[in-house]
């Protein structure tokens, strides 16, 4: 694909940037309604077992992400994309059609790497192609698109877990014209020259500890983001909700996660970083505390609500933290890091969550320790502040 000299990204780039971007997030989790009713059909699997069935996407793009990364600055990050959607297209959809549970969790994974090239390509992408301002209203468009996708694939997924549990592999179908519309719509970054590639694609001008950081809150986030695909069907199942409810639950998570992402512009132009993380954090794990009482609806609902506004903030803090941090010869690299990290948080979520579970009386004393621990989270990105305001008392 031909290097994009002088290509300027037009509102149809924007879109194909965002569809992808959707997946994200909980591309793995659109069967996640489902899930009972998976287990109901091979009874002798495991509940951790049938929950790889969303979970093994994430580990997939953990173990190939860096890869993905090194592969999107050699071969380009549009070819990347294009096949990544290609792959969803064969991947997500042969769980229809496949027999056994270890079959449905193998293409799970390829699933993931799809998904992985889909985090790595549109992220470097977007730094690549916009600066200031734009970039960060892009950012912003990008983190809610993941929040309306959980929206959208959780709620078609309920529905189609309704009619049977097969149906609900599907709709990543729309990968095949999705592959058609990127490859229509974006060019490749313009290469640095070969004096700037030099010198700014060397790993040594990069902020390693600072990249670091950036990982591991990513990774955290959507741990703690995962719990609810995760445990929320098997907890609203006991209490006979049916899988489109189930799906609209989790949807409407994902609603407030994108008004929050969408905020995210002007909520940077008021507060630093750390205290946006603080604050994202902390609202998060109040949100957790108050699911307590699992038999609340209204309860749940704003739980929930409280989730998405604190994780809806993460992701654009972490990407516009990375974006800072990189450049057209590295981007790759740095966000198939990105990419790796964020999704080693499905799988330590289902371990962490499963764990928990098996130590306390039932799934509102679960949730409640899942809140604790992003409190604790809430003042471990406090401690930056607390730093730099004693100083200044000092000073």
């Amino acid at each position: 694909m031909d290097r994009g000299k002088g290509f300027k990204p037009t509102g149809w780039t924007v879109l194909f940037l965002m569809i992808p971007s959707m997946f994200i997030m909980m591309g793995g989790a659109v069967v996640a309604p489902a899930l009972p009713a998976i287990g109901q059909a091979f009874p002798d699997a495991s509940q951790l077992m049938v929950s790889l069935v969303i979970t093994i996407p994430g580990t997939a793009i953990a173990v190939t992400g860096f890869g993905l990364g090194y592969l999107a600055d050699r071969i380009g990050k549009v070819r990347l994309l294009v096949l990544s959607a290609l792959l969803l297209g064969v991947s997500g959809s042969a769980g229809y059609f496949l027999e056994s549970l270890p079959a449905i969790v193998v293409s799970r994974f390829f699933l993931g790497m799809s998904i992985g090239g889909f985090t790595v390509s549109t992220t470097a992408l977007i730094t690549d192609y916009y600066e200031g301002d734009a970039r960060l209203r892009i950012i912003g468009l990008q983190s809610a698109s993941m929040g309306i996708g959980v929206l959208i694939l959780e709620v078609l997924g309920g529905f189609l877990a309704d009619i049977g549990w097969r149906v609900s592999f599907l709709p990543y179908l729309i990968g095949i014209p999705m592959a058609i519309g990127m490859a229509l719509t974006m060019r490749e970054p313009a290469a640095p020259s070969p004096v700037a590639d030099t010198a700014e694609s060397e790993d040594v001008g990069i902020n390693l500890k600072s990249v670091a950081a950036c990982y591991a809150i990513a990774c955290l986030g959507l741990l703690l983001a995962y719990v609810l695909p995760t445990m929320l069907p098997y907890c609203m199942n006991e209490i006979g909700m049916s899988g489109l409810a189930i799906g609209v639950l989790i949807g409407w998570f994902g609603v407030c996660m994108a008004i929050s992402s969408m905020l995210y512009r002007r909520i940077s132009g008021r507060l630093g970083r750390f205290q946006i993380l603080t604050l994202a954090f902390g609202v998060t794990g109040i949100g957790y505390c108050l699911m307590f009482d699992t038999s609340s609806l209204s309860m749940m609902v704003l739980s929930l609500a409280l989730i998405g506004f604190g994780l809806g903030m993460v992701t654009p803090a972490v990407v516009d933290w990375l974006a800072l941090l990189s450049n057209p010869g590295n981007s790759g690299r740095i966000m198939g890091g990105y990419s790796s990290v964020l999704n080693f948080g499905p799988l330590l979520s289902a371990v962490l969550a499963t764990s928990v579970l098996s130590m306390v009386p039932g799934y509102g004393a679960m949730f409640s320790i899942i809140g604790l621990l992003a409190l604790v989270l809430c003042l471990i990105c406090a401690l930056p502040m607390a730093k730099n305001l004693i100083s200044k008392r000092g000073a």
